[in-house]
């Protein structure tokens, strides 16, 4: 059963995701900063986040595995990349804007020769989500504690939406209509699917009138890569609009949470 749209009923229980950043051999890739729970050690977050013990370690600076209730402890976001015939790590590091050495970091590598069919572990830098125009791109991040990976085409069709709904708004209006959409996604009274909700019918004005179809600028798709990390200056909030432009009266029945910019949104 999928869960309940309002992200914030799972704060007491989950951990806390928020953006940020830090370095991996010189350049910035993206993390979610996790807050430590009762119970928690090194060896089950890094086993929730699908990382080493001496990944989480190493980027926290830890000297020990002594951690405790309340710490902050930064995790990696990684894009995947599936090595194609004939590619090489040169190749690779160039379409994702980093180097050699920080992908032979992140997946233990100590030579540079790779395999085709090899899964490789990209830091999620803003010119990975550029990059993210190859079928063998996902991203996998945790929204309100769950966990769910998103393909590079879900990745495209969000930043779409955002680019098309809300590319006058500021960037965390832009983070908040991406992060609507993924909400969506885990509400039980909308469609499971990138595909069903961007396209359920009379969903979004962007894609009635063809904006949708606009291609996304970079701050787009950083916006989108936020939201599925999870950032969600909405509170789980399920719908959008603008109170000056909206013509829905049942639009109106919606309980109003919070406005961004131009718009607010509702449950």
């Amino acid at each position: 059963m999928k869960l309940k749209g309002r992200l914030k009923s799972l704060a007491a229980v989950t951990a806390v995701m928020i953006c940020c950043s830090f370095m991996t051999d010189g350049i910035c890739a993206h993390a979610a900063s996790y807050q430590v729970q009762r119970g928690d050690t090194l060896y089950k977050i890094a086993g929730n986040h699908k990382i080493t013990v001496e990944e989480l370690k190493r980027i926290n600076h830890l000297q020990s595995n002594t951690i405790h209730v309340g710490q902050i402890l930064q995790i990696p976001v990684y894009v995947q990349h599936r090595v194609k015939t004939g590619e090489s790590l040169f190749l690779i590091a160039k379409q994702y804007g980093c180097t050699v050495e920080a992908i032979k970091s992140v997946n233990e590598l100590y030579g540079n020769t790779i395999q085709s069919g090899k899964v490789l572990k990209i830091p999620a830098n803003a010119t990975a989500v550029q990059a993210a125009t190859s079928s063998n791109v996902v991203v996998t991040t945790s929204r309100g504690g769950y966990y769910r990976s998103y393909s590079q085409q879900e990745w495209y069709m969000l930043a779409q939406v955002v680019y098309g709904e809300a590319r006058g708004e500021s960037y965390n209006g832009q983070v908040a209509v991406a992060a609507g959409v993924l909400n969506r996604m885990e509400s039980d009274d909308f469609p499971d699917t990138m595909y069903g909700v961007v396209f359920q019918k009379n969903a979004f004005t962007c894609v009635n009138d063809g904006q949708y179809y606009l291609r996304p600028n970079r701050t787009a798709y950083q916006a989108a890569l936020d939201a599925m990390h999870g950032a969600d200056p909405t509170d789980g909030c399920l719908y959008y609009w603008n109170p000056v432009t909206a013509t829905s009266s049942w639009i109106w029945t919606r309980s109003i949470e919070t406005t961004i910019g131009n718009h607010v949104f509702g449950l």
